[in-house]
This record gives C-alpha cells, structure tokens and sequence, in this order.
C-alpha cells in the first residue's frame, strides 16, 4: 500500500465505522419481523431531528465544533456538507452548524471578509467595525540601521543556503540535551542565531516558495494544488541574483525542487544527481544525504565557484517520514528517537560539506544560511507528524546565519521566514527592482539584526503565518503579537495563546472576547496589506 498503512497518523476510525454498520447489517436479523415498518421508519429517523439543534448548538458552543471538525472521523465530513447546505449566500460559510457567519444573507459579510475600518459596518463578523489601523512608524535609530548595514557588510560574499526539511527548533544549541546535531551547534557559536524563527506554514508546498520568493502564500500564483507550482509572474531569488551577476547553484536530492514547479529557474547549474531514481511523493525510506553532500563537495572545487560570487541553494529532506534507520545514528526505536537519527545523519553529512568548504580558497568570503520550511509534532496536541495546522511544534524551526567578520549573538525577538529573500539580496549589496505590478516583497532584511550591537535590544515585529488553502488542507492562519498568538481559519478563530506563559499552546484564551477583538483587529490589518492571488471558490 505504497507505506500508507505503515503511517503512524493514518485515520482509520472512518472506515471501521463504515464496516461496522455493514457487518452489523448482514449479520443482525431484519427487525421487519418483529416490528412495524413505522416504527423501524421513526427510529431510523429521529435522529435527524438532532440534526436542527445541532444547527444552533454548534453556533452557540465554537469549541464543540471546532473539535468536530477536526478530529471526528465521519462527522466533520457530515458538518461540511450541512455547512455548504446551509449556506443561503454562497460567500462560502453558513450561519449554522457553527459555520461562523453572522449574516447570511449579505455576501459582503463573513468571517473571511477584511473589515473596512471605519465605514459603521462589520464586514468581518468580528462583533464590530475596526477603528483606523495606527501605520507602525520606524524609529530614527530603526531608520538609520537599515541603510547603514548594507554598507558595512564585505562587497564581494558568497551565501550557501541549506535548507533541512521537517526540521524542529529544538536542537542542542537551544538545549537538546541529545547529541543530534553536534556540527549545527558548532556553527551556532560562531553564527548569529535567531532562537524564535518561524516557517511560513506547516508543509512544504506552502511554506519552500514563500521562503525563496519572499512573499506570503495566499500572495503568490501557484495553482490550487498541493505541491504548488509557480508561475513565470514569480520571481524566485536565486532569477534575480543571477541577473545582478551572481554565479547561481543549486544541489537537490528531491525532486520537487528540480522538476518543473519553478524551484529549478535562475540556476546556472542544478544537479540532482543524489536523487532517487524512483521519486517519492511521500513516505520515502531512501537516504541521500551522503551522496548529495558529495556533489556539494565536489561543486566547490569548480572554476566558477573559484572565479566569480556565487549564492548555492541545497535542501537536505531525509528528517521528513517515513525515517530511516542508521546504525550510526541510533537513538532508538520510537519515532522521535528515529526522527532524531535521522536529523544526526543530516547533521553529520552537513558537517562535512561545511568541512569542506572551510577549507576553500573563498571561504572567508562565504556567508552560510541554515534553516528549515517546517517542524515536526510527536504527540503534541494529539497530531503526529506536520501540515493542517499552526502550532509551535510544527512553525518554530532553526535559523542560523554566519557572515564573515559578524561576531556571534542571539536573537530573543521573533522573525520570520519571510525575511529571507530581502535578507539574502542584502548579502550580495542587490537592490530589489519590480519587474512588474505583480512583483514586490512582503518581508524586511535581517541584516540589522546581524550587526546589532549584543547590548542593544532587538524591536519587537509582528509575526504573521499564512498557509492557503489547498486540495488537502483548509487554510491556517496564525499572528503572533508580542506574546499573544490567535489562530484562524478563513476567519473563524480556532485558538488564542500567551505564549509567554504557555509555550505549549495548552489553554486556549478565546472566550475572553476582548482580547480576542484586539488581536482580530491586529490580524486585519495585516491581511490588509497582502495582495492576495484569487483561489478557486471552496
């Protein structure tokens, strides 16, 4: 079954209620005998009278279904269905059954709708008209570091950016006391090191592209798909450093990243010769980690990489399932124990590249990036593995930046991956020019924090997490202000958490409603600011 049965979070509730009703009715004696047609009719039937106080009970209790709808097996596919049904408008979310409209009748107004401040009307369901948004005005001091850092940096970097797919933040620098990841540590102490870095989303299709094109999902033209595939109207990264004359590389062992969703554009060499020969979509049990460290290695000793600036891209995915064994590596049998052999396998191999490319002859002038497109849950919150969902375990991920001649340090306040790309063209001295309308960039460089004194304290930004709907996940979204975090989908509030005081996301905050008005209202004026793609209608 193409390791599906294998899959430790595989739901198998569903069907076994299906064949328990049907065994159930070939191997009970029909009641006909012994009842009357009526009365078989009026039991079979009453229960659909539940159906209507069903339809104001979900409405009036959010969290019952919010549960429905995320872990009940054959109800939540019920609940959708009553949902479309009752949906008089057709903007997409009903009045019943918990859908969260508060008129259904007007499509205009809906809980996916962004509030207009100010016009006397509640466009968004939030229980009321937003005030004017307060635009967040950069200090002097803000002002002068960004156009200050770009000139102290050397003129002539290179960047290596490693990406580690499926990686969690907890590593040894952050206090793992397993030895996992002894070469990622090593480079943390001379690196600056954000300690509360977040993915974009919680897969890879939605979080890889925002990444390198630096825009939010819901920004970007991908198709409706789950391994989104980018147009031409994007402009990855590494098109834009190549056109600025930078040499662009780029070492793959999976093939979304070389085979036709865009990932492969703007690169002078792309090899994936590390690559299985069977691609995987998932579920893969090869390793590769070796032999792609070995073509890293080995492009570095190449003339163009000795000649000219380069930016090398390589994306290591042997932590994502199913995981591997490695004698080497051996914590255990469980699945965290070896999910983190697999983590040291990757750490192990990396260490040699970083080896290597220590002892290249340009190796005082190359900036290493490592970070990773999501993380990865053992339990938490009653999930096992990533995707559909928002929560710490599956967002906090690593983000370790070394840059020659910048002295080490930690980064307490948050950041976003979102940042990367306008930190990246900062690294090469690039200055970002629209192509088009279309083409724009939704983070802010990193660069300062690099070269921030360790004395001086880090401002404090918004985090925003944005994963768009797909063909296999409902959308998520999610912004943490200072410590506050809600979670929402298509509008519906699904959790708010102080994070401050429960980094486990444990007690959900979201009946005290003034709260959760003022973060809805911080929310909106984020999602103002986006310049969403249209989606197929739900």
């Amino acid at each position: 079954m193409l390791g599906v049965l294998r899959r430790q979070e595989l739901d198998l509730r569903a069907p076994g209620l299906l064949l328990l009703v049907a065994l159930g009715a070939v191997l009970l004696p029909s009641p006909r005998g012994w009842l009357s047609a009526s009365l078989v009719a009026g039991l079979g039937l009453a229960p659909l009278a539940l159906t209507f106080a069903a339809a104001r009970g979900l409405g009036a209790d959010p969290a019952l279904a919010l549960a429905i709808e995320r872990q009940a097996p054959l109800s939540r596919i019920s609940l959708a269905l009553l949902r479309k049904a009752t949906d008089r408008d057709r903007d997409g979310v009903s009045a019943a059954f918990g859908g969260g409209d508060c008129n259904d009748r007007d499509r205009a107004v809906s809980p996916r709708a962004v509030d207009v401040p100010g016009n006397g009307k509640d466009e968004d369901c939030s229980g009321s008209d937003e005030a004017e948004p307060q635009a967040r005005v950069a200090s002097a001091a803000e002002v002068a570091a960004q156009q200050g850092a770009r000139e102290r940096l050397p003129d002539d970097l290179n960047v290596v950016l490693v990406t580690i797919d499926t990686l969690r933040a907890d590593l040894g620098y952050l206090g793992n006391p397993r030895p996992l990841s002894p070469n990622l540590d090593a480079l943390a102490k001379e690196s600056v090191v954000f300690e509360r870095a977040y993915s974009l989303a919680s897969y890879t299709g939605k979080s890889m592209g925002p990444l390198l094109i630096g825009k939010y999902a819901s920004e970007l033209d991908g198709g409706f798909l789950h391994f989104n595939r980018y147009s031409k109207r994007e402009t990855f990264v590494q098109e834009r450093l190549k056109a600025a004359g930078v040499y662009t590389a780029s070492v793959q062992g999976y093939w979304y990243f070389f085979k036709d969703a865009g990932f492969e554009r703007g690169f002078d060499t792309l090899d994936s010769s590390a690559a299985p020969k069977v691609a995987a979509i998932e579920g893969d049990q090869t390793s590769n980690r070796d032999e792609q460290s070995d073509a890293a290695i080995k492009l570095l000793s190449t003339p163009e990489l000795g000649s000219r600036r380069f930016f090398m891209w390589m994306h290591f995915v042997d932590p994502h399932a199913e995981y591997a064994p490695h004698a080497e590596h051996d914590f255990g049998s469980k699945p965290r124990e070896r999910y983190d052999g697999e983590v040291a396998f990757v750490d192990h191999h990396l260490g040699r590249f970083l080896g290597a490319l220590a002892q290249a002859p340009f190796a005082r002038r190359t900036a290493v990036v490592v970070t990773s497109d999501h993380g990865e849950a053992f339990g938490e919150h009653g999930m096992i593995r990533h995707g559909f969902e928002l929560w710490e375990e599956l967002v906090r991920v690593p983000l370790i930046v070394k840059v020659p001649g910048v002295p080490p340090r930690r980064v307490t306040a948050r950041r976003s991956g979102i940042d990367l790309v306008p930190t990246l063209l900062d690294l090469f001295k690039v200055r970002f020019e629209a192509r088009r309308d279309s083409d724009f960039l939704s983070g802010e460089s990193l660069v300062p924090d690099l070269l921030r004194p360790a004395t001086d304290t880090d401002p404090v930004r918004p985090i925003f997490m944005d994963m768009a709907r797909g063909p296999h996940n409902a959308e998520r979204r999610a912004l943490i202000e200072g410590d506050q975090k809600l979670t929402v989908s298509e509008g519906r509030v699904l959790g708010l958490y102080d994070l401050s005081q429960d980094p486990g996301e444990k007690s959900d905050l979201s009946r005290d409603k003034a709260r959760v008005q003022v973060m809805r209202e911080k929310l909106a004026a984020v999602t103002r600011r986006l310049r969403p793609v249209p989606m197929p209608p739900p």
